[in-house]
């Protein structure tokens, strides 16, 4: 049966875990987005009131701001997701965790 590597062995090759890395990447991904929502609201509603030929850096912003918005966000889940566990950062939690199978 292969040995599990330890926490330590797990750090990526930079040489610190990528803690904080995914969280950032939500972060920027949903500011991205909010700023495509509000771009996408100030081109859609003006419409309503019969309003016509809004500039085109707008819908640039509205499609653009949503698109990589999400893209960014769903970038840092997808880096979240492919990071470690929380259990692997603390030995004594991995070994005296109850839900794992006895030997």
């Amino acid at each position: 049966m292969p040995s599990t590597p330890t926490p330590s062995e797990q750090v990526e090759p930079g040489g610190e875990p990528a803690a904080g890395r995914p969280d950032r990447l939500v972060g920027a991904g949903c500011v991205l987005f909010g700023i495509g929502l509000i771009a996408a609201a100030v081109a859609v509603i003006p419409f309503f009131f019969g309003v016509r030929n809004l500039p085109t850096w707008l819908n640039a912003v509205a499609g653009g701001g949503l698109t990589l918005g999400f893209a960014v966000a769903l970038a840092g889940v997808l880096a979240a997701v492919r990071s470690r566990i929380p259990e692997e950062a603390d030995p004594e939690l991995y070994r005296t965790n109850p839900h794992l199978p006895v030997d």
